[in-house]
């Protein structure tokens, strides 16, 4: 008998130790913070990894193609933006998200089948008024001047509930909105006061916080003073310092108060704003990004730059230096929504920019740091 219970006992050691990780850890085991998780996650990133958190890019069709494939595989893009040549119908967009959506998953785990993997952005511009998307199957919201101009603040906030809930039904975790200018046409802009867009501004927050769902205020520092518009070439807005922190960066002071590092982003555009940087727009301003939203308004979460296409950096930069730069401003996640080109450029400058030293690591780091602390605090 006693030699039977050794035999037993050698046979239960060698199946445990076998298993290794297959065993539960004891009750008494420690649950790792979200703190622990990020760093654990990011420990075990290659740096092709890291650059890919980087990039938010387009889909040309209805479903992955063999882009996206190489896209996620190879470059492990941190997400996609969809418009309505993406949008057909209720049962084709759920396809496409969660078919995203599993090629990353399969594409984490081949790199590393015992950690977890990271969820992609996938993200639209449904502002509301002319700025929405699938508008046959998702109630647009009013625009932003039509709720600013009545009475109930609460509107912005039910609003931001129900598209909380619609875009998250299709498999989108994330909303570039709501919009922070002051009197941006057309439409767009809630207010030209500073008080009343900071309240509708904080009511739609509201309602994003409470569905747990991610969204973007924009287009820091503000672009409501130009006179020209970013999508066709440069805009220079002539203000002081003075006057853009009294009036166009309130909103985003205000908004911004209390929600570091949940589910709230923010982005900036594509506008030079001489008194602050006369050289470069602000999406690419370590002046800007860095100076203004970084250290003067304290903000540590996640920035996101505009739509390098737009002509305001294209017809000035190459894709793969206008991310680096961006980078180097201050900046986290590089958007590059329409030509596959293009998005390639964008990951390869910021690779062979980290490769060689010009982004050093840690600065790569905080970037990958503060995009999976916001992945993780709304979920998948």
């Amino acid at each position: 008998m006693e030699r039977y219970k050794s035999l037993v006992l050698i046979c239960t050691i060698g199946i445990m130790l076998i298993l290794g990780g297959c065993v539960r850890p004891s009750s008494g085991s420690k649950t790792p913070t979200q703190a622990e998780l990020v760093e654990r996650i990011i420990a075990r990133m290659p740096a092709e990894e890291k650059v890919g958190q980087l990039i938010v890019g387009g889909l040309h069709g209805l479903m992955p193609d063999e882009a996206t494939d190489e896209f996620i595989a190879k470059r492990h893009f941190g997400g996609f933006i969809l418009f309505d040549r993406n949008l057909r119908a209720p049962e084709q967009v759920r396809a496409l998200t969660s078919g995203l959506m599993r090629r990353n998953e399969e594409a984490q785990a081949e790199l590393d089948p015992h950690h977890p993997g990271v969820p992609l952005f996938i993200c639209v511009d449904e502002e509301g008024g002319k700025v929405a998307r699938f508008r046959d199957h998702i109630a647009a919201p009013p625009s932003e001047e039509a709720l600013g101009k009545g009475e109930e603040t609460a509107a912005a906030r039910v609003w931001a509930v129900k598209t909380a809930k619609a875009l998250r039904s299709y498999g989108i975790n994330l909303n570039f909105a709501p919009v922070l200018d002051l009197g941006l046409p057309p439409e767009r802009s809630y207010s030209t006061d500073p008080a009343r867009v900071t309240m509708f501004g904080n009511a739609a927050a509201a309602g994003y916080t409470q569905e747990k769902f991610s969204f973007v205020i924009k287009h820091f520092p503000g672009i409501g003073k130009g006179r020209e518009d970013t999508h066709l070439g440069n805009v220079v807005v002539d203000t002081t310092i003075a006057q853009l922190e009294s009036e166009d960066m309130i909103p985003f002071r205000n908004v911004l108060f209390g929600r570091v590092g949940g589910n709230c982003a923010v982005m900036v555009g594509h506008v030079v704003y001489p008194a602050v940087d006369a050289k470069h727009p602000a999406s690419l301003s370590h002046a800007v990004i860095t100076g203004l939203l970084r250290q003067k308004l304290s903000y540590d979460g996640v920035v996101f730059t505009d739509d390098l296409e737009m002509g305001a950096i294209s017809k000035q930069y190459d894709f793969g230096e206008a991310a680096v730069m961006a980078v180097e401003a201050g900046a986290d996640v590089i958007l590059v929504c329409h030509e596959y080109e293009h998005m390639r450029e964008a990951y390869d400058g910021l690779l062979e920019a980290v490769n060689s030293g010009r982004i050093p690591q840690e600065r790569l780091d905080a970037s990958v740091r503060r995009i999976i602390r916001m992945k993780l605090a709304s979920g998948k």
